[in-house]
C-alpha cells in the first residue's frame, strides 16, 4: 500500500514553522533586551535617590571634619523593603567608614557620578550605586546596594509575557495559513 503524500497545507505549515520559530526567537531576544533597559534604569534611579537622601545627612564642619548623622528611624526606612535586603555604606575622605555596612562593595565613581556595580555581599548578589559628594574636607562616597530579587522577578515576568505573546502570535499565523490554504 503506497504511503500517502502530505497535503500541501501540511507541507506549507512545516516549511513555515522553522523560519517562524527563528523569527519568534529573535523577536523574544529583541523585545526582552529593549524592555529590560528601562526596568534596570528605574531600579538604578531608585538606588540613586536613596543615596542622595543619605547624602543630605552629611555635614562639613568648620574644622574640616565630616559629621554624618543618620537617625535610626531613617536607617529603618532605608532598609524597609519586603522583597530585597538593602545595605548602605558612607565613606569619608581617605576611605574612613562614617556609617553603614562595613565591607559593602563600592562602585568606582571616579569616572561617572553616580556609578553602578553588580557584586556579592553577605552571600547575596547585589546591585550597588555609589555617589561621590564633594565637601570642603574631601570627597564622601555614599553607596546604597540591594539584593536583586525585585529585578529577577521583573525579568521573569517580562520574559514570560513576551514568550506568551509571541507564541500566541505564532499560533495565530499558523492558523491563518492553515485556513488560507
Amino acid at each position: 500500500m503506497p504511503t500517502a503524500q502530505p497535503t500541501i497545507r501540511r507541507r506549507l505549515l512545516l516549511m513555515l514553522l522553522g523560519p517562524l520559530a527563528l523569527l519568534l526567537s529573535a523577536g523574544i531576544a529583541v523585545d526582552y533586551s529593549a524592555g529590560m533597559v528601562p526596568v534596570h534604569a528605574a531600579f538604578d534611579q531608585a538606588l540613586v535617590n536613596e543615596a542622595l537622601a543619605v547624602a543630605a545627612q552629611i555635614h562639613a564642619q568648620a574644622d574640616a571634619s565630616i559629621r554624618f548623622d543618620l537617625p535610626q528611624q531613617a536607617v529603618d526606612m532605608l532598609r524597609a523593603d519586603k522583597d530585597d535586603e538593602v545595605y548602605y555604606l558612607v565613606l569619608g575622605p581617605g576611605g574612613a567608614v562614617l556609617g553603614g555596612d562595613v565591607g559593602l562593595p563600592v562602585a568606582d565613581s571616579s569616572r561617572e557620578n553616580p556609578a553602578f556595580r553588580d557584586a556579592a555581599f553577605a552571600g547575596h548578589g547585589v546591585r550597588a550605586a555609589s555617589y561621590q559628594l564633594a565637601t570642603p574636607a574631601g570627597n564622601v562616597t555614599i553607596t546604597i546596594a540591594e539584593t536583586i530579587h525585585k529585578r529577577e522577578n521583573a525579568r521573569r515576568h517580562m520574559l514570560a509575557g513576551i514568550i506568551l505573546n509571541d507564541l500566541v502570535q505564532l499560533a495565530g499565523i499558523l492558523a491563518r495559513v492553515w485556513l488560507g490554504v
